[in-house]
């Protein structure tokens, strides 16, 4: 949002623009844009993941979102293993 001041007057200007993303490519997740195997969570890094699903909820993703689809056992050694990085 931009802004500038005209005549002791604020305006404020709307650059609002719409983002469209590319077909992603044969062989690779539809929701994340990268390679991984359907139980493994998509990856919460990934720009188009992020893009894609701040356009469904208005929101960026955190890695629960990512887990959403897994097995609660998937769930467990992911989140086991991202509190020992501090992503979780």
């Amino acid at each position: 949002m931009g802004r500038y001041y005209r005549k002791k007057k604020m305006v404020v200007e709307d650059h609002t623009q719409k983002l469209r993303l590319l077909a992603v490519k044969k062989g690779f997740c539809q929701e994340c844009g990268s390679r991984h195997e359907p139980n493994q969570p998509h990856n919460c890094d990934s720009m188009f993941y992020q893009a894609r699903f701040r356009m469904q909820h208005g929101r960026f993703p955190n890695w629960k979102d990512a887990m959403s689809h897994c097995s609660p056992e998937m769930k467990e050694v992911w989140t086991k293993e991202l509190k020992k990085l501090r992503q979780m």
